[in-house]
């Protein structure tokens, strides 16, 4: 056995030696065109080397073709899919005795790559060739490289179907490979200093990656990401599987990573299935605080509140989903916060539904949202109860504004449409919510700098400026929703010991408009006559920035009181007032909450 042994390896090196005599005194150029040939046999497409071929002899020669150029598909955006200055292979002589090709090393210095997809879908990396599948896969199992290298690379990605674009430049990408092509696992990849830029839509993001590495670790990948996107640091550190089964996509693909989302800080342990036809993602994310106020500003409103953008109904599609999120403080405006927040969200062939339930301001709130493509029917449901506009009013820092005050509120919408402008206008349902007995500071009604609450109750409140409290007995706002359009016949009710004020009108969420007439009337004395002055209160224009008007046909009739009160000497208005009161019956806050029962 040992002389088999000794003649066999006495074989092998007659064998190399001769292949390393061949290639010392061959001139690698004569195999340019075969080289061209090759790759258009496969492909269907030139490759076409403008450069010299080197060939650098050695026990792992290394080959490197100059100015490479390869043609892209005919209804392609550019003549050239890939030109690159040079390309360096490192290939074994072993290996090829035995009829194994190994690439040790493969290097594209400064490519330029060009991926598109365009109207109809077809892709550029999709070639037409003589060669069958199971040929491809014969050769491509007989083929290992070990190592890629990318150096001064220039990428984009055009996909006319999606109509949106990428453009990236990289400075330097290293991945180390075991296994054939057909099954690699993939040992390590070093990526330093790519920046790509998304349009989509018109709108521009930035990323930048200054280093991402990955590391085959016992179970799975070391992961460590330093990135930055749309201006936000985002970083990672952990474990994910092992990085081969995202090109076979087979198995489980575990993801145990502590994440750094623009100062936001969260534990996600995760496992998608990626051997079912649609990869499911399952696990749990973890967070203690949230602190939305840390959000870069929002860029200036635009006329249109709701966008008329595409929702992605292929991405809810694409893969399933049951996460468990739970979050033990979400802070959203100054110490007003979410606590003990747990959530749902589960996708499961195109249908989203997200539950949540969480405390607020001394109280508890829930919703149920489900959301199902590609049909984009959508139900909302949200109840909170227990509420304190006291407690509300301290986490705003408004200290001592406001005395009890118990909230609630019911919402129930349904609708369908494929952008959520169309959803908005096409929402059906209700939204009722109260406030109990509270007691309010007249002088700090512009809670949390709300100009335009100020604004409002300086005019419908002549008592504002006289007394320092105002006693609110209660509040109510009951909108009924049709087709888009929030409707309230005196559905909206403050009642003080002063005053009643209700108001009607409509919130049009299509055309994202509002016209609300509001009423006020004082209980006694003479505020008859100042509850006259006020009733023709407005607000209406555009959600965005509603104004505070004159309601023209109020004013007329309020006028027209006035008027009679001085022919009168004020008799008219006293009766006018009397019969108001006496016409006047029951609880307004209970009328308010009931209005569109009457209706039915």
């Amino acid at each position: 056995m040992k002389r088999i042994a000794i003649i066999a390896g006495g074989v092998v090196v007659v064998l190399v030696a001769g292949v390393f005599v061949v290639l010392a005194t061959v001139d690698i150029n004569q195999y340019k065109g075969v080289i061209q040939d090759q790759v258009a046999a496969a492909t269907g497409r030139t490759l076409t080397i403008e450069g010299e071929l080197e060939l650098s002899v050695s026990l792992s020669p290394a080959i490197e073709l100059n100015g490479v150029r390869f043609q892209n598909a005919e209804w392609g955006s550019r003549s050239d899919m890939a030109v690159i200055e040079r390309i360096e292979a490192s290939v074994p002589l072993l290996p090829l005795v035995f009829g194994n090709i190994e690439v040790r090393r493969l290097a594209l210095i400064n490519p330029d790559i060009l991926l598109e997809r365009n109207a109809q879908g077809q892709a550029n990396r999709e070639f037409q060739s003589e060669e069958t599948v199971a040929d491809a896969e014969a050769e491509a199992s007989a083929l290992a490289i070990s190592a890629i290298e990318i150096d001064g690379a220039i990428l984009a990605f055009k996909d006319a179907q999606a109509k949106s674009d990428v453009s990236a430049t990289l400075d330097r990408l290293r991945v180390n490979i075991s296994g054939d092509l057909l099954a690699p696992d993939v040992q390590r990849v070093a990526l330093d200093n790519l920046a790509a830029t998304l349009t989509s839509a018109g709108d521009e993001t930035e990323i930048t990656v200054s280093s991402l590495e990955l590391e085959a670790a016992s179970g799975g990948t070391d992961v460590s990401l330093d990135s930055v996107v749309a201006g936000q640091a985002i970083g990672a550190e952990g474990q994910v599987g092992p990085l081969g089964r995202l090109v076979t996509m087979d198995g489980d693909f575990p993801v145990k990573l502590s994440l750094n989302l623009a100062g936001f800080e969260f534990d996600a342990d995760l496992i998608a299935d990626l051997a079912v036809t649609r990869p499911k993602i399952s696990g749990s994310v973890t967070s203690d605080t949230i602190d939305l106020t840390k959000l870069p500003p929002a860029e200036e409103a635009t006329d249109k509140l709701f966008p008329a953008d595409p929702i992605p109904m292929d991405a809810l599609t694409a893969v399933d989903a049951d996460i468990d999120i739970e979050i033990g403080r979400v802070v959203l405006v100054k110490a007003l916060a979410l606590t003990d927040a747990k959530l749902n969200l589960s996708l499961d062939n195109g249908k989203f539904s997200q539950t949540q339930t969480a405390n607020l301001a001394g109280g508890s709130i829930s919703s149920d949202v489900v959301f199902s493509a590609p049909a984009g029917n959508i139900t909302i449901k949200a109840t909170g109860s227990g509420m304190s506009s006291e407690v509300l009013a301290k986490d705003l820092d408004a200290t001592d504004v406001i005395t009890d005050g118990a909230l609630d509120f019911d919402l129930n919408l349904k609708g369908g449409g494929k952008s959520v402008a169309a959803l908005m206008a096409s929402l059906d349902g209700a939204v009722v919510g109260g406030m109990g007995e509270a007691r309010i500071r007249n002088d700090a009604i512009n809670l949390a700098g709300a100009d335009f609450l100020a604004q409002l109750m300086s005019k419908i409140n002549p008592f504002s400026d006289q007394e320092e409290f105002t006693v609110a007995q209660c509040a109510v706002v009951n909108l009924q929703v049709q087709d888009g359009v929030a409707r309230s016949e005196k559905g909206i009710a403050f009642v003080s010991d002063r005053m009643e004020i209700t108001s009607s009108g409509t919130i049009n969420l299509a055309e994202e408009k509002l016209s609300l007439n509001i009423r006020p009337k004082a209980k006694e004395g003479l505020g008859i006559g100042m509850g006259k002055l006020v009733q023709i209160v407005k607000i209406s224009g555009p959600l965005s920035n509603p104004g505070i008007g004159i309601d023209a046909a109020g004013a007329v009739k309020s006028l027209g009181s006035i008027a009679g009160a001085f022919a009168t000497g004020g008799a008219s208005l006293l009766a006018e007032g009397a019969l108001e009161r006496g016409q006047s019956s029951g609880d307004t806050c209970e009328a308010a909450r009931t209005w569109h029962l009457a209706k039915k």
